[in-house]
């Protein structure tokens, strides 16, 4: 879905400076599926625009998200959490996201992102391309993403209704 996505981007008038970086582990067992995919950006000549940064520790993870203009992870099954976007909005970068799984959630929650129909590349290319053209649209989803994770997801609110939460129970 990403590579399709992008293959769909890069398609389009403009793009040819847009680039993707991937990170993350993989495992042998996926090893096959990742060469076709890279098969797939050298047919459209776009290997070079792609950059694999493979696994990374929690620094590398931060510098990372922080290095992002956005932040996809297009999950073709209905991810039951999220967590990466909540560190993608903590780091300030906006998302673009398939709207199934914990992602709508997050979104009525917190904001900070886009959210477009499942398992279809040209409506992901579609929100990419709409934050990529839009510097000030891509911002302010990141800042105001990034203050409501901190405010509603932050470990100072977490602690504060756990501790409400043990309250009731102990009362």
């Amino acid at each position: 879905m990403l590579v399709d996505a992008f293959l769909e981007l890069r398609s389009r008038p403009a793009t040819d400076t847009m680039r993707l970086r991937i990170a993350g582990w993989m495992g042998d067992h996926r090893r096959a599926f990742v060469e076709e995919q890279q098969a797939k950006l050298r047919a459209a000549g776009l290997e070079d625009s792609v950059e694999f940064v493979g696994e990374v520790d929690r620094r590398g993870k931060v510098e990372f998200l922080q290095s992002l203009d956005l932040l996809s992870v297009p999950a073709t099954y209905s991810e039951p959490k999220g967590l990466y976007v909540l560190e993608g909005l903590a780091a300030g970068t906006p998302y673009v996201q398939p709207a199934h799984g914990a992602f709508p959630e997050i979104h009525e929650r917190l904001g900070g992102g886009l959210l477009v129909a499942p398992n279809d590349p040209v409506r992901l290319a579609d929100g990419w391309e709409t934050l990529l053209r839009d510097d000030e649209y891509r911002r302010s989803l990141g800042s105001e993403g990034q203050a409501a994770v901190r405010r509603l997801a932050g470990s100072a609110y977490l602690t504060e209704r756990m501790l409400a939460t043990y309250g009731k129970l102990l009362s």
